[in-house]
């Protein structure tokens, strides 16, 4: 459970937690943060899902009446569903495999989550889609980072050195790359709408 794990770095019953972090206030006030990676472009934008029987139906989501949408716990994007769409309707799932589900089943209308992930939903869920709403993300969300108990400062400085030793070497987009791969990323079929609504496939 994404949230177990700051808690359990917080508590001091892990060392460290690695999950796609990105920096949040929270984050910042309750553990130690290591210096940040970019680890390819999942994180550079934040998107919503939708079924894709929807349509063009929450392309402006902030103007959707009673709106419900999915997060994950102590996510990002729960972060910007709170404070870029302060009228909608929060509903917290445990995981992003389950968010899906949850999407299917209509527990809420829309999901949030990094345009990586979003990919690889569609490709394994082809009734899912691009809602065309996307959240403003500005720089300091792009990257990801490392969560340390806080004033663990010794080991935020060996894994700061690692971290740089790594940036230097080149191999994060390498491994993304083959992520990517791995999920399905690369052969995701994006859905656009053109300005009657209807869905362009080519």
């Amino acid at each position: 459970d994404f949230n177990a794990c700051q808690v359990a770095v917080s508590m001091g019953s892990v060392d460290m937690a690695i999950s796609g972090f990105s920096w949040l206030p929270t984050r910042a006030e309750n553990c130690n943060l290591s210096d940040t990676y970019h680890a390819g472009d999942n994180e550079d934008g934040q998107t919503t899902i939708c079924l894709a029987s929807a349509g063009d139906k929450y392309a402006d989501a902030a103007n959707v009446e009673g709106l419900k949408i999915g997060v994950q716990g102590s996510s990002l994007q729960e972060y910007f569903a709170q404070t870029q769409l302060p009228d909608a309707e929060i509903v917290v799932f445990q995981d992003l495999t389950t968010g899906a589900m949850q999407l299917r089943n209509g527990d809420f209308d829309i999901m949030a989550c990094a345009d990586g992930n979003a990919a690889a939903i569609i490709a394994a869920n082809p009734d899912m889609a691009l809602t065309g709403f996307d959240f403003v993300v500005t720089e300091e969300y792009t990257d990801n980072l490392i969560l340390m108990k806080k004033g663990n400062d010794t080991l935020t400085a060996k894994v700061n050195e690692i971290l740089a030793a790594c940036k230097e070497a080149g191999v994060y987009e390498g491994w993304y790359d083959e992520a990517k791969a791995l999920a399905g990323i690369e052969s995701a079929s994006e859905i656009s709408y053109d300005e009657n609504g209807n869905p362009i496939t080519e």
